[in-house]
């Protein structure tokens, strides 16, 4: 196994070095090639060029070596008499033996009057005697007259294209030995430039030439060009030259086309080639020698600390010695393995602690009282005790002073359990947060479990010292017994957790032994928020509605919705209901299905004639803050043509006080559209009467808590005497709640109330009830 890891190091290595190797040195062949290719492309344009230049130039001497004849001629004296005495001795001398003249390489031979009129023409050549037509001789001719009839051109020499090969043609005005004189006519010699020429011009420049046609296209379509002189890169094989030749007129008229071989392109990607294979075999011997020096001196100490770590791993020794020779880093790389090794046992310790004790407390966690428990109750025959613990108003001293002294009390409530309550068998476990878990062995009754809960509450509930500062806390207790309430550690746990709920939902601060109607009450409560979950869908919830009376007229204008849950054939009070609607997140669903409803019914109350109607609906901190909230009212308002004066939003003084800068300034934009604004239950929760003049409202309503016994309590006539004082001069007006006899109403109206609701005037029913009862 290590041999296989040591060649897996090896071989990354050594394909590591290569690969960068052979990156580096395509790199560099790329970059290399790139640049050489373009410089031998370059000198192959060059002598492109110069070849082009070599065939331009050499049928630029045939054709003056042509003028140069013809100049002979036309200014010699015997030339002039023969065009005044037409004189055929001079012909016969002169001309009718053609081997002169096919050894100064010239075809053709015209001499024409001033007009262009043929005096004499002769073919010299043999092979060109079929295209000496006349139409050939005119041809020639008409084109020189037309040149020389312009007296300031003395002569002509160019070339004319003649089907595939060109003409190489010179004239001159024929004059007397001096040059003086009136001229009688023209001298034309000529030669074509027919394939045999062409085998000449190529074997005497050792090119390979070729006449072709005139091409615009090519000339704008060249990169490279001087002048008359173009060159082609048709590919990795050949390099084409053109030179353009013009006619006698000075027109374009034909290319000569010089084909190469690009042989030193060849040479160059040759040598190139080989310079590869050179570096390629370079390369592999390098990387080789680098592999074997890495393996020596990298991979050879690398193999002995991999041969410690697997016997670390497979026996879990962590006492081993790595011992490399050496001062470089992988010796120190050994050394610290040897250090690690020793904190790794300690560490080991450490993390065995971690996982079984809570780090803040020292006491067993879940996971060690679960292990704990399950070993307790492989016997049968001993009686257990299981007492889960929560700390009351733990959170208010995180929230005062911190978490630090938070930890501080935790660790005090923990000491206080294993000091006082538990003995040298008993398990205190902490299972997480402020919840605690107490196992007492041994135990002999029932009601020694509720003394010891009655002992836990006292003890936990002393003050704790800190910074001479008397901090206070309750607990509250559920008991379950083993084996009357569970025969596993999940059923022991969460039977005394159901009766430590039942403790928090009383007010906390106590125990309650565990029994059968907690069970029952669990379930109970698991069944109805699935059952919540649904009720939308179903249709199941109703509107009732409950009149408000105006004291004054003694007239019922306006009623509070409220709503009722029909499950099954049960009517649910929202009392038991909205707790398990805001934990579960149907609260605001609920909220403003309620609002729509109370709305639309409200609308149609006020169109069968109480034209003033108003209607009241509760509203909730979630459904408040909701971004759209003011939108989603007056949409409501809008479809339903409801005024939005006549519609009135409950806040209880709690819900207002999750986030009191932000329902103050969604309830000042709903009071800017018209709608009211209720404080609802006024004398319970803050009760501050600073809140009348800080949040927008337009009516409080005193909670029946301050209504109950009035004609007996002359303390709470006076609160409600001082509360609708304060509301009058802010001009806030005020309603009752649960006025339910005579004498309530009468106190009431003599202390100013204006408005008041209760069983009294009407208990809350359905709309059909409430119209028959209450609207005009």
């Amino acid at each position: 196994m290590e041999w296989v890891i040591n060649m897996k190091l090896s071989a990354k290595l050594f394909k590591i070095v290569l690969l960068v190797s052979l990156v580096l040195i395509c790199f560099l062949y790329i970059i290399s090639k790139s640049f050489l290719v373009k410089s031998f492309t370059d000198m192959e344009i060059d002598k492109a060029f110069k070849d082009t230049k070599v065939v331009l130039n050499y049928i630029q001497n045939d054709l003056n070596n042509i003028n140069d004849v013809n100049l002979d001629y036309s200014r010699w004296d015997e030339t002039y008499n023969y065009m005044n005495n037409r004189n055929n001795k001079y012909i016969e001398d002169n001309f009718d033996d053609t081997t002169s003249m096919a050894r100064a390489k010239i075809n053709f031979i015209f001499i024409t009057d001033n007009h262009g009129n043929i005096v004499y023409k002769k073919n010299t050549k043999e092979d060109t005697k079929e295209m000496f037509t006349l139409a050939f001789a005119k041809n020639i001719t008409s084109n020189i007259a037309k040149l020389l009839s312009n007296n300031n051109i003395k002569n002509v020499k160019g070339t004319l294209l003649y089907g595939k090969y060109p003409i190489l043609i010179s004239a001159q005005r024929i004059t007397k030995g001096d040059g003086l004189g009136h001229s009688p006519g023209f001298l034309i010699f000529a030669k074509y430039y027919d394939k045999e020429e062409m085998d000449m011009l190529n074997q005497n420049t050792g090119l390979k030439t070729e006449i072709a046609y005139y091409d615009k296209e090519l000339i704008l379509n060249n990169e490279f060009i001087r002048k008359n002189e173009f060159v082609k890169v048709s590919n990795e094989k050949l390099i084409i030259g053109y030179g353009l030749i013009n006619d006698i007129f000075s027109k374009p008229s034909f290319f000569v086309k010089i084909t190469s071989e690009r042989n030193v392109f060849k040479k160059a990607q040759n040598t190139m080639d080989f310079y590869f294979l050179i570096v390629l075999v370079a390369l592999i011997i390098f990387s080789l020698s680098i592999f074997i020096l890495i393996h020596v001196f990298v991979v050879r100490k690398i193999k002995i600390i991999n041969s410690v770590v697997e016997n670390v791993h497979n026996s879990y020794d962590v006492f081993p010695s790595i011992i490399l020779k050496g001062n470089d880093e992988i010796s120190e790389l050994g050394s610290k393995f040897n250090d690690m090794f020793q904190r790794l046992k300690k560490s080991d310790e450490t993390i065995v602690s971690l996982a079984n004790y809570d780090a803040l407390t020292g006491l067993t966690n879940r996971k060690k009282l679960l292990e704990n428990i399950t070993d307790l109750l492989k016997n049968k025959n001993e009686n257990l005790a299981v007492f889960f613990i929560t700390l009351d108003k733990f959170k208010a001293i995180n929230e005062s002073f911190g978490h630090q002294v938070g930890d501080i009390v935790l660790a005090k409530v923990a000491e206080r359990l294993e000091n006082n309550i538990a003995k040298s068998k008993d398990v205190v476990s902490r299972i997480g947060g402020d919840e605690f878990i107490v196992i007492i062995r041994n135990l002999i009754s029932a009601a020694d479990a509720i003394e010891i809960a009655g002992e836990i509450v006292e003890t936990l509930g002393g003050a704790y010292i800190y910074n001479d500062e008397s901090l206070y806390i309750g607990a509250s207790v559920g008991i379950s017994l083993f084996p009357q309430h569970g025969n596993d550690v999940d059923a022991l746990i969460r039977n005394a957790d159901l009766a430590m709920y039942e403790v928090k939902n009383s007010g906390g601060h106590g125990y309650r032994l565990y029994n059968n109607i907690m069970n029952y009450n669990n379930n109970r409560m698991l069944q109805m928020e699935k059952d919540l979950k649904s009720a939308m869908e179903r249709n199941e919830f109703i509107t009732y509605y409950q009149p408000i009376i105006d004291l004054k007229l003694m007239e019922v204008l306006s009623a509070e919705s409220l709503i009722r849950w029909k499950c099954g054939d049960k009517i649910i009070q929202p009392i038991e209901f909205i707790p398990i609607a805001k934990k579960i997140g149907e609260m605001v669903e609920i909220d403003n299905w309620m609002l729509l409803n109370a709305c639309t019914q409200c609308k149609k109350w006020q169109n069968s004639g109480s034209k003033n109607f108003s209607i009241s609906v509760n509203t909730s901190y979630k459904q408040l803050i909701q971004a759209n909230f003011v939108q989603i009212v007056m949409n409501i308002c809008r479809n339903q043509s409801l005024d939005p004066k006549y519609l009135n939003l409950e806040i209880t003084e709690d819900e207002a006080m999750e986030d009191i800068n932000l329902i103050i300034k969604v309830l000042l934009e709903l009071k800017s559209k018209g709608i009211k604004i209720s404080m609802d239950d006024f004398g319970t929760g803050y009760s501050s009467l600073s809140w009348l003049s800080k949040l927008p409202i337009d009516t409080i309503k005193i909670d029946r808590s301050l209504i109950i016994n009035l004609d007996n309590n002359s303390k709470n006539i006076v609160i409600i005497k001082a509360i609708i004082a304060v509301a009058d001069s802010l001009d806030i007006k005020v309603i009752a709640e649960g006025i339910e006899t005579e004498t309530e109403l009468l106190t009431l109206k003599e202390l100013g109330c204006q408005y008041i609701q209760g069983y009294l005037i009407g208990k809350p029913m359905v709309a059909s009830d409430f119209h028959k009862e209450f609207i005009i």
